[in-house]
């Protein structure tokens, strides 16, 4: 593990978020079956899950504590469709872009979904994930080929099962979205400063994005 990740680990549980502080919103994203809710299970509520997957798209959420700043997640798990509103997409500050690592044609379809998250939001932070690492025994797709494709991509990466790995890839996606925001800030101001002006979409966006992160205190530490 880098850096990045061993910060993410350090994480605390349990807490809330600063009063009338929005959610930091997390999209699954990933073909059928390749374990999104297990993953979301895992991480808000600590259990594996038995039941069948989700067929349909739903929302919960985790309060957390990372480096000192309290966050509300809000995380959308996509279901077994391949396809969301744009909008959604649109809303998200995070994603994670999972695939079976049993299922190559899962692999396959990484590139694409990339694709669509990159035309809502070409700087957006997205990690991969390659999922059901306690069945590498059945593996097609190995962990080198894996960590291409995120790098081709320019997406971090790791590998997980519904039962390990799964705080620490939900914590680093988090922590790549802040690390994204503080930059947006810094440029942002420095933008200011020249007299430039960015567009009102954009600046709606980060505002938002501010808000959820509790951006400006994390600036001034």
């Amino acid at each position: 593990m880098d850096l990045l990740e061993m910060n993410a680990v350090q994480a605390v549980h349990g807490s809330t978020s600063q009063p009338n502080q929005p959610p930091l919103k997390l999209m699954v994203i990933g073909a059928r079956k390749v374990g999104k809710t297990a993953l979301i299970k895992k991480f808000v509520d600590g259990e594996f899950p038995v039941s069948n997957p989700t067929t349909k798209e739903e929302r919960c959420r985790k309060s957390i504590t990372l480096e000192n700043q309290k966050y509300t997640l809000e995380i959308t798990d996509t279901g077994s469709g391949d396809t969301w509103e744009d909008q959604t997409i649109k809303e998200a500050h995070g994603f994670l872009l999972v695939y079976d690592l049993c299922k190559k044609s899962t692999f396959e379809k990484i590139a694409e979904l990339h694709d669509k998250i990159h035309k809502a939001d070409a700087e957006a932070a997205v990690f991969v994930v390659g999922n059901k690492l306690d069945r590498s025994d059945e593996r097609e797709v190995s962990t080198e080929d894996g960590s291409k494709e995120a790098e081709r991509l320019g997406c971090k990466f790791g590998e997980a099962t519904g039962k390990t790995n799964v705080e620490w890839v939900f914590l680093t996606v988090v922590k790549l979205v802040v690390q994204r925001a503080i930059k947006r800030r810094e440029l942002s101001s420095s933008s200011r400063d020249m007299g430039v002006t960015s567009e009102g979409g954009a600046d709606s966006w980060f505002e938002t994005l501010a808000l959820c992160l509790g951006i400006d205190s994390i600036v001034k530490q």
